[in-house]
């Protein structure tokens, strides 16, 4: 059902509507998925197309936390599940990472996310990737 509602949204950008069906499902306790779902949902787009959906995502993202649908901690939980989910994100998503980074780092340009916090849901940011990451077969240090 989430995820029906989450594209829903990516079509008609009514964020009242996707406040109204998440307070029909009656989970706040389970808030923290909608982030997670967004972001994975945002990274699933064609990469040419990341940048609009991520935007759209962040934007509801916002939303969702100034009508506090979604708490402080519940977004900290749901970026920080898709950061130790990655591994297993590449397998469906080969560029997971960078676009992970790329949706943190438009997080924190738009003071949503701070520094402290980015560091905090993704630690492990400077690693290195591996070829199969979408990068042309070059190792880099850092993202």
């Amino acid at each position: 059902k989430l995820w029906f509602i989450l594209k829903e949204y990516l079509k008609s950008l009514e964020l009242e509507e996707v406040k109204i069906s998440l307070r029909e499902l009656d989970i706040p306790h389970f808030h923290h998925e909608v982030v997670y779902e967004a972001l994975v949902l945002a990274m699933e787009q064609r990469v040419s197309e990341f940048e609009k959906y991520a935007q759209r995502m962040i934007d509801l993202l916002q939303f969702l936390g100034k009508t506090s649908i979604v708490t402080k901690t519940q977004f900290e939980t749901g970026f920080k599940r898709v950061a130790d989910d990655l591994d297993d994100l590449t397998l469906d998503i080969p560029n997971a990472v960078s676009l992970y980074s790329q949706f943190c780092d438009m997080c924190v340009a738009q003071s949503f996310m701070s520094e402290e916090t980015y560091e905090r849901v993704f630690p492990n940011r400077g690693r290195k990737r591996f070829v199969s990451e979408g990068d042309g077969g070059k190792i880099k240090t850092t993202i």
